[in-house]
């Protein structure tokens, strides 16, 4: 079978995203983020939360399956970037959002800049905590309250704050998980993201990539 010049690129490019994935789990990319199925206080469900927020004296989490939102992580090998728009509101913990001013979605915008490596195994990212490297900010999109609100948000500052892993709180796939503060105050809330990530396994990229190299061999082989 002969594929020509353009499915050999195609292959060449699905051989090196191979190769680049097993250096690390985590290929630079970015992926789509989702609920992680675990939450200390679901449902319902949620990827972040931040007990307290806006001055509140509630649960506060986020919901990133929601319809209205729109979580991504972007990894580009030394820096982890996460951005998008989120569904959420003050919780009233194992049942449903309080249906108030807070309810609605928010814009979230996060970097991690400090180092990072994966483990030794190559089944987990661990990020370094330092508050300055890695920080970000969480504000009112589309809510009920008469003026938007805002806050700063930063790692926890912990030795390893962040990580992205297998098998983490009995979820098979990819979780990243990490503890945070906003506002430059160290309380005993629980603060934290919890959340999963799906990646494209290169083994379905490669087949995709042959289908493609095939078709067009079959199509050219009708033209002839």
């Amino acid at each position: 079978m002969h594929f020509g010049s353009s499915a050999l690129s195609m292959l060449a490019f699905a051989g090196l995203s191979a190769s680049v994935a097993s250096a690390g789990f985590l290929a630079p990319g970015t992926y789509r983020m989702y609920n992680h199925p675990d939450g200390g206080i679901a449902p319902p469900n949620y990827g972040l939360r931040l007990d307290g927020l806006f001055g509140t004296d509630n649960f506060f989490t986020f919901d990133f399956d929601h319809a209205q939102s729109s979580m991504f992580l972007e990894f580009t090998g030394s820096s982890i970037h996460i951005s998008g728009v989120a569904f959420g509101g003050r919780s009233a913990g194992g049942s449903s959002y309080i249906n108030d001013g807070y309810l609605g979605t928010y814009a979230v915008d996060f970097e991690y800049t400090a180092p990072m490596a994966f483990n030794g195994t190559n089944t987990r990212l661990d990020v370094h905590g330092d508050p300055v490297l890695n920080n970000g900010s969480i504000s009112s999109v589309a809510v009920g309250l008469g003026s938007p609100v805002s806050s700063n948000i930063e790692d926890r500052g912990m030795p390893d704050s962040f990580y992205l892993g297998y098998n983490h709180r009995g979820f098979a796939g990819i979780s990243g998980w990490g503890w945070l503060s906003y506002d430059g105050r160290q309380t005993n809330d629980t603060d934290d993201w919890l959340f999963t990530v799906t990646v494209p396994a290169p083994a379905a990229l490669l087949l995709g990539v042959i289908g493609l190299a095939a078709t067009g061999w079959i199509g050219r082989r009708h033209s002839a």
